[in-house]
């Protein structure tokens, strides 16, 4: 049973085997037998696979519910639902009968090794971001200071710009995108003034294998801090994030 103290939440709902659909619902209905309540759900929405390896089109929505839990015993919570659904986990991106993310717990910001919110990459994925829009456009990011609905009206900007650092050959954009959807540029951060540099939709870090895995060992304190609209790509898989990137924010 919820009481006043609870916290309200934002969960996503995905997949793309089994009856996705029957899923979510019954999903919903063991995350309100477990001492929380399903305030409301979006629509279904459908969305292309993110990921080579990802299969066929999913299925999306989200929901916001109030809860007692701790960030901790809620994901663990929505972990095992996704388990009872026969959710398995033997590829990166792949396939799925059902997958249950925490987007926000409250206005919390937490990371550590098993959990981090808000979700980290809600900010580029229209398949987050269109089934939060429909029930919780106002609700404000903590890190990065917009709305729902502005983080999602961002994915409609043209050109969606992309600046890339730390390589001089840049990566094409792929041919499936008309001229003038998407532009590539080499960062000029220091050259450039505040209301040109909220134009760009993402910077692109590039970093040798050597100084990512040294970013990684970093204590705690050192790297648990967003940096709002960055991605940090290897040397030798850029063109791949930019591809997710731009697969996950333009829906195609």
């Amino acid at each position: 049973m919820c009481t006043d103290s609870t916290t309200k939440c934002l969960i996503a709902l995905g997949g793309n085997t089994g009856p996705v659909e029957q899923n979510f619902v019954l999903a919903l209905d063991k995350i309100a037998d477990s001492d929380c309540r399903v305030v409301t759900r979006s629509r279904c929405y459908q969305s292309v696979p993110m990921g080579a390896d990802a299969g066929k089109t999913f299925v999306n929505a989200a929901a916001v519910v109030e809860t007692n839990l701790s960030p901790r015993k809620l994901l663990e919570l929505l972990q095992r639902i996704e388990n009872d659904c026969g959710r398995v986990r033997f590829v990166h991106w792949g396939p799925r009968t059902l997958d249950l993310d925490l987007l926000f717990y409250g206005q919390k910001i937490l990371h550590s090794e098993r959990l981090t919110v808000p979700h980290p990459g809600l900010w580029y994925r229209r398949f987050v971001l269109e089934p939060l829009a429909e029930i919780a456009p106002n609700w404000k990011h903590p890190v990065l200071g917009q709305t729902v609905k502005q983080l999602y009206e961002r994915l409609v900007e043209r050109p969606l710009v992309v600046e890339v650092s730390g390589t001089e050959a840049l990566p094409t954009i792929p041919d499936r995108y008309p001229v003038g959807t998407v532009q590539i540029l080499p960062a000029v951060i220091e050259q450039r003034e505040l209301p040109a540099a909220q134009n760009v939709f993402c910077r692109l870090q590039v970093k040798s294998q050597n100084e990512t895995a040294a970013s990684q060992n970093k204590p705690a304190s050192v790297v648990s801090e967003f940096r709002g609209f960055e991605m940090v790509a290897e040397s030798d898989n850029v063109g791949e994030v930019i591809d997710a990137i731009l697969v996950a924010a333009l829906g195609y």
